[in-house]
């Protein structure tokens, strides 16, 4: 045969081969409905009345709702047509969308997800770096809908979402700092107080790693719903800065572990926001630590409202201004009913004035909790335990120990003493030989 001859044949087997790939396509899909047919005539949940099975879906959900065909929601569409049916006619399952990796066609699958959530309140995680074109559009189009935001900080992320507003319906927002990422604190700060300036509703906010610009020249944003601020809920840096340019006049809880702040700003903050303040969780670094007993006090005054404070900290004193604050001054924080305290090194003298201060506020103060890092940290003397003892039996719970192992044994005996039943007795006493000898 000739070259001529030969390359016709060869074209020609290909062009075969071809046509028996669409007939094997059509044979597959056609398979596939045949399949998905059975599926709907066999499966119980089709003979269930929608809301029912909707419900069944429902309960189905993981805690976060990521894209992909082997993924809930999703999967429920790729099983029979009933099933299909079922899931489109459910909006709930379409409420969260968490996107923790890149998509192909981000602003594609982003929209047709949202759209089948029709007009409930939506919650949407998006990922460290939005790419592609429309996905502005998307946001911008089920902004009215939004009700809890996630993304990750940086210039154009909060720049395409801010521009996307106004969200008046969002409650929830979280912005997570980008490790490794070179920053100008100026611009983070810009881009930070516009996204803000479009959420105006908020009631939950959340800072972590969010590296803003000290001497950022704007006014005080005021956020006037906001009632739970949180910065750093990952280790590295907290990204307290944001604390600087904004006024919350309702505020009542504020998460501060990191310490990066000094103290002037916490004390600005709070005189400017004159918040009814309840909750306040407060960590301390040594680098940024400048507290003195006085700045404390000053601090703790702009708070007469506080009820529980948790106080983390390494190798300071600032816990010492604190106790000795506490029990020298019975109307500071007059409303406080629960304190947790952590640090390294404790004193005699430091475990006497506590138990003053506790004395001295025990009708308040119905929760204590002193929380050593190790083992080996010193432990309170005789006669610290003896007065702990008393203020355990008017009632007061005090836990005393590491985060797993509590070494106060008073709240078991003085439980003990109040309970006549002596079964329940053999077996404390039991637990609490058991536990001396561990």
């Amino acid at each position: 045969m000739s070259v001529t001859e030969i390359q016709t044949r060869i074209d020609s087997l290909s062009a075969d081969i071809i046509r028996q790939k669409k007939v094997l396509q059509n044979l597959e899909r056609t398979k596939s409905a045949a399949q998905r047919q059975l599926n709907g005539v066999l499966d119980p949940v089709g003979r269930l009345p929608l809301e029912i099975s909707g419900e069944i879906f429902i309960q189905c959900l993981p805690s976060r709702s990521t894209p992909g065909e082997q993924h809930i929601p999703m999967l429920f569409l790729n099983i029979c047509n009933t099933w299909t049916d079922i899931a489109l006619a459910t909006p709930e399952l379409w409420i969260s969308v968490h996107v923790d990796q890149p998509v192909v066609n981000l602003a594609g699958v982003l929209d047709a997800w949202l759209k089948r959530a029709g007009s409930h309140a939506l919650s949407i995680s998006l990922p460290p770096i939005l790419t592609g074109h429309g996905i502005d559009a998307v946001i911008r189009r089920h902004a009215h809908q939004l009700q809890d935001l996630t993304l990750f900080h940086n210039e154009a992320n909060i720049g395409l979402v801010a521009a996307a507003g106004p969200f008046l319906c969002l409650e929830t927002l979280m912005v997570l700092g980008l490790p490794g990422s070179d920053v100008d604190p100026e611009e983070n700060t810009r881009v930070t107080m516009d996204l803000l300036q479009v959420c105006p509703n908020l009631v939950e906010c959340t800072f972590d790693g969010v590296f803003c610009g000290f001497d950022f020249d704007t006014a005080p944003l005021e956020l006037s719903h906001m009632r739970h601020l949180k910065f750093g809920i990952s280790p590295g840096h907290s990204g307290e800065e944001p604390l600087q340019y904004i006024v919350s006049p309702h505020l009542e809880t504020i998460y501060l572990p990191g310490g990066n702040l000094a103290s002037k700003n916490i004390i600005q903050f709070f005189r400017r926001s004159s918040p009814p303040l309840r909750h306040l969780t407060w960590g301390f670094n040594d680098l940024a630590n400048d507290w003195t007993q006085a700045k404390l006090l000053e601090c703790l005054s702009l708070l007469p409202q506080l009820t529980h404070l948790e106080m983390l900290v390494p190798e300071t004193g600032t816990t010492s201004h604190l106790v000795a604050l506490l029990a020298s001054s019975p109307y500071l924080v007059p409303e406080l009913s629960s304190i947790t305290l952590q640090q390294v090194y404790l004193s005699t003298p430091w475990y006497q004035q506590l138990v003053a201060a506790f004395s001295l506020r025990r009708e308040k103060i119905k929760s204590v909790r002193i929380i050593w890092p190790y083992d080996g940290v010193r432990r309170p003397a005789k006669d610290v335990w003896a007065a702990l003892r008393q203020l355990v039996e008017g009632g007061m719970k005090i836990y005393i120990g590491t985060d797993k192992r509590n070494y106060n044994y008073m709240t078991a005996c003085s439980f003990l003493l109040r309970h006549s039943n002596p079964i329940l007795e053999v077996y404390l006493l039991l637990a609490l030989f058991l536990m001396r000898a561990h």
